[in-house]
Order: C-alpha cells, then structure tokens, then sequence
C-alpha cells in the first residue's frame, strides 16, 4: 500500500491530545492522525520527534508546510507564538511564527493566540477553529460557542473576534453556590435608559437595576414613573424596564450589520446624576 504524500498539514495541538489533517494538492482530506502526545506530557525538544512519528510517512522530499495551532504555540510549547489583541482577525497567516526544525522537509508555522485585557482572557487555538466558522458564514454576527475543558463563548462582528466572553456556568456556579457573607445595607444607584417603545419600554445597563427593590424613571422633562423590571441578561449587561405611558417620545433600534469597527460612537448618559451628558 502506498501512502499519498501530503501537499500540506493542519495541526490542533493541545494541552492533552494531538491532532492532524493531511491534505493533497487539489485539497482533499488524505488522512486524520490524532495521538494523546499534547503539550502537557512534552519536553520542547520533544514536539519535533512527536510530530515526525505521527506525520513522517506522509512527508515527501519538498518541504511541507505545517500549520500549527492550540498550546503547541504556548510559552511551555514548541516555541512561544505572542498573542495578538482583540478586537482582530482570527488566524492571520501573516502574523504566524516560522519555527526553523531539524527536520529539511518540515516547514512548521504556528498560529498565534489572541488575548483579551478587559474582561481578562486568552485563547489558543479556538481562534483558528472561529476562523472556520468565519470562512464558512462570512455575514455572521453574535455569539459563537466553543464547548470544551474552557468553553469560550466568543462574540464575532464584520469578521472579526470582538470580545471573549467568560463561561456563563462558572458565573452561574460561583454567584449560587461560592456566596460571601451578606450584610444589610441600603444602596442607591443611578444610570441612564433610553425608551425604546412609545408604550413605555426602556433599555437600561442590569447593573444599574441589579437586586433593586424600587425603580424610577425620571424623563428629560422630570416627569417620574414606577418602573417594572421586565428581564435582565447579565452577561450583555442589559435590561428591560416598563413605565406606564403612551405615546412617549422614543428611540428606534437600527440594523447593527451596518456598523463598522471603529466608528464614531456618541454616548448620552446620566453619570453620577450629572445627566444629559454626552461622551
């Protein structure tokens, strides 16, 4: 039996497993290889023997190309690939590290990983698996979930990774079952909304009505109404509240695929109390 020589290689390598697709000249997927030889259980030294034993019979005399991503890329890895900063483009081909081997018929690339600094988070790996999902649904835009030992949940706008989200269980853990000690005390918290419907529908932050007994709206021209709290999604930081009113001046919601990255954004708000102020 004769095996096919690879035009070129894909590598997931991560902390605990090894995987490969080994493609021909016109695309075609010639072979999956996989092993539990992942970056946990190897020395730096040892990735390019690892790699040569799962994918070796598949090199011919040319150099191969060989793109890596996941842990491989990690500072205890192969060699250390910086990560880049979201918001950006995931996978960027151009900004992959050229790893030089032992090897003359290895030509080993690894991707970069991307890093978030507020709310802080890194990912290596799930970039490239996003770019898929890119590559396939270029219109796309919301939220992508990535299952696994770190679920990521990943928000993408115009082709690009906008923010890394953290995991909605371990939130949902910590705030039910990991509780500090509670004390009694008043609070009041003051933020601005904007009236989306004319029959009384507001859009305000869920912090600024979080564990809220009482809520009030108080309009432009100090008119002030109990308001109900109609739902919360904390994790988008939004909230929906009803005020008893008709006909109430009102902010229509426009299409967010017309937005761009790094347009002009004017926010009006009500800081402090100092409201009608814009930023």
């Amino acid at each position: 039996m004769t095996t096919k020589i690879a035009e070129w290689i894909a590598v997931d390598w991560g902390t605990s497993n090894f995987r490969a697709w080994v493609f021909d000249a016109d695309g075609g997927l010639i072979d999956l290889v996989t092993s539990d030889r992942g970056m946990g259980s190897l020395a730096p030294e040892e990735f390019e023997p690892a790699l040569i034993e799962a994918i070796g019979h598949f090199l011919g005399k040319e150099k191969t190309p060989v793109i890596c991503c996941g842990m491989v890329g990690a500072k205890q890895g192969w060699q250390e690939a910086p990560y880049a900063s979201v918001p950006c483009e995931p996978a960027q081909s151009d900004t992959a590290l050229r790893v030089t081997p032992k090897d003359a018929r290895l030509l080993p690339y690894i991707l970069p990983g991307l890093k978030q600094d507020s709310p802080a988070d890194v990912m290596r790996g799930e970039e490239t698996q996003t770019a898929g999902v890119i590559h396939e649904n270029p219109q796309f835009d919301g939220i992508l979930c990535l299952p696994g030992t770190h679920t990521k949940w990943i928000h993408i706008s115009a082709e690009e990774i906008v923010v890394v989200r953290p995991d909605p269980f371990f939130q949902d853990f910590f705030g039910r079952f990991v509780q500090p000690r509670r004390r009694e005390y008043t609070r009041t918290s003051l933020g601005s909304g904007v009236i989306v419907r004319p029959d009384g529908f507001v859009v305000t932050n869920a912090h600024v009505v979080a564990r809220g007994d009482r809520i009030t709206v108080t309009l432009a021209d100090e008119r002030e109404f109990e308001a109900t709290l109609v739902g919360t999604d904390e994790h988008a930081d939004l909230a929906v509240l009803q005020i008893d009113g008709k006909d109430l001046p009102h902010a229509e919601f426009g299409p967010s695929h017309d937005l761009m990255i790094g347009e002009s954004v004017i926010a009006i708000g009500n800081p402090f109390g100092f409201s009608h102020t814009v930023t």
